[in-house]
């Protein structure tokens, strides 16, 4: 499913998501496959973009990790 783009012009909503884990990202997934357009903004002490820890660990099971 295609993902809105932000567009505070039109839309001036802001949501605050604190924490950087699978659920946040899921949250933040969610929230543009449904068509939000407002402003997301992720308080979080990674210092990487958020990515599915749980998806990664399922593929490294089995497989060469030289290839991530």
């Amino acid at each position: 499913m295609p993902m809105a783009k932000q567009n505070s012009h039109h839309d001036h909503r802001r949501f605050v998501i604190v924490g950087g884990g699978p659920a946040a990202l899921a949250c933040v997934e969610n929230l543009r496959m449904g068509g939000f357009e407002g402003e997301i903004l992720m308080i979080t002490e990674e210092a990487s973009v958020p990515y599915d820890r749980t998806m990664l660990s399922k593929w490294i099971t089995g497989n060469d990790v030289s290839k991530i």
